[in-house]
């Protein structure tokens, strides 16, 4: 029992259950920040003219998109990189948490100001999105693992493959970013 449990865990753990808690740490991190912040009224006022600002600003489309591309690309370029060797695949964990504690913070500040409205808002302004990012950063993040304990040669051609995936993923979530989430946030 006790080996089959070992085995278990060794097989589990250090793949897809290190990088998701790793992202859920992340998010609770970027929340409980969120919440000690509260009590600053000058974050709050920031704050609210941000997330009130953003619905006034008639950026063009396609600037946006750029930069969502651009900003997704190296989000998730940056934990494949990071995976390519073992001393640096910290680094890549670093990059997933700081994701998370950004959407946590995101989430958290929205609920502070639109209380269980602020639920609606964020599923809808950036909810898709972001769970779409943190999926596609733990799946690269696993396969980074993988690569590093299969080795180049049989698992070097799936994980430069992954770039593929990473490049789809962003473009789709920055044309959401560009084009969606516009039409929702005048919503609001």
């Amino acid at each position: 029992m006790k080996r089959a449990i070992k085995s278990f865990s060794k097989g589990f753990m250090n793949t897809d259950l290190v990088w998701l808690m790793v992202c859920m740490i992340g998010i609770l991190v970027g929340s409980l920040y969120g919440v000690s912040m509260k009590s600053d009224v000058a974050f709050m006022g920031s704050l609210t003219t941000i997330v009130q600002g953003n619905a006034l600003i008639q950026e063009n489309s396609f600037l946006i998109l750029k930069k969502a591309v651009c900003i997704h690309l190296i989000q998730l370029l940056g934990i494949w990189v990071t995976g390519l060797t073992k001393p640096t695949r910290y680094l890549g964990m670093a990059i997933l948490f700081f994701i998370g504690f950004n959407y946590g913070f995101s989430i958290c500040g929205i609920l502070m100001l639109y209380g269980l409205k602020g639920i609606i808002m964020s599923v809808l302004l950036f909810g898709i999105q972001a769970v779409a990012l943190l999926f596609l950063g733990i799946m690269v993040g696993e396969h980074s693992l993988r690569y590093g304990v299969k080795g180049k040669e049989s698992y070097g051609k799936v994980y430069h493959q992954l770039i593929i995936y990473c490049v789809v993923g962003a473009i789709v979530i920055s044309l959401v970013d560009a084009y969606v989430q516009p039409f929702v946030r005048n919503l609001f």
